[in-house]
């Protein structure tokens, strides 16, 4: 993606929070995805939590707080799936470590018949570390680092909105 691309399109920042670290045994749980106009707008929000098909191990739950009693009533990903693509269509995908979040998504995707995103991706956590002299490029750390004042993070809204904060700070 040329800076060009990214001064007309929009822009969604995505975090997920999951049921474990790989994507081809575990399962999103909480998918957040936040619209931004390219003058750094925010446009729309899309936030759902998602019913996994894996439970949530506890030391997850100790980490994102959600529990196998608060997705149990959510919609699985492939109810889900139709309103997200059309949520993120058009878009250049933003998040803080991509790749994770990507996989997830697109291992979810497949799983429910649909192909993988095809979107331009931008790494925020490369634009940090290429910007920024830091101990250390957590999410957390560098969203604080930068001004961004939240006290909860891993919950997928906050820490897509910590994403946001990071690349408009870093590229504007």
């Amino acid at each position: 993606m040329d800076r060009d691309e990214a001064q007309v399109r929009p822009i969604c920042f995505i975090d997920v929070e999951t049921t474990g670290l790989k994507s081809e045994t575990n399962s999103v749980c909480e998918l957040a995805a936040l619209r931004f106009a390219p003058d750094g707008r925010l446009i729309r929000r899309f936030v759902r939590l998602i019913r996994p098909r894996k439970a949530i191990p506890y030391k997850l739950t100790r980490i994102h707080g959600l529990n196998n009693a608060i997705v149990a009533k959510a919609y699985s990903f492939c109810e889900i799936a139709d309103e997200f693509l059309a949520f993120v269509e058009g878009a250049i995908i933003a998040g803080y470590n991509v790749s994770f979040d990507i996989g997830f998504i697109n291992n979810e995707l497949v799983s429910c018949g649909f192909t993988v995103l095809e979107n331009p991706v931008v790494d925020v956590l490369v634009i940090a570390r290429d910007r920024l002299s830091l101990p250390s490029y957590k999410l957390e750390f560098v969203a604080r680092s930068l001004g961004f004042k939240f006290n909860r993070f891993h919950w997928a809204e906050t820490d897509a909105m910590a994403t946001a904060y990071i690349y408009f700070s870093l590229t504007t």
